[in-house]
């Protein structure tokens, strides 16, 4: 993607975004423009380190941990980065999920 107008200012929450592939989705959004709720479940230091990356592309980042196994918490996470972000525009189930 070459054209940036279509994600700057939008907000997304990347499940598993802490680390791997979630990482790269995450910061490929950010150079983007777009804001980003780094999800995780144990890796709490990758998490906070993904989100200074996003921080320092100019975007603002979220950290935020949730076990996806309860749909509260999944609930929380999302309603959580909403409210962060002044809403939602993107989702990316990336967790694994065993």
């Amino acid at each position: 993607m070459n054209d940036s107008r279509y994600l700057t200012g939008k907000s997304a929450v990347i499940t598993g975004s802490g680390r791997g592939i979630g990482r790269g989705i995450a910061l490929a959004l950010a150079r983007h423009g777009c804001n980003v709720a780094v999800h995780y479940i144990r890796h709490r230091e990758a998490a906070e380190e993904t989100a200074a990356a996003i921080t320092a592309l100019g975007c603002a980042a979220l950290v935020i941990k949730a076990n996806l196994a309860e749909e509260e918490a999944v609930r929380r996470l999302v309603e959580t980065a909403a409210e962060s972000f002044g809403g939602g525009d993107i989702f990316v189930g990336n967790a694994a999920s065993g």
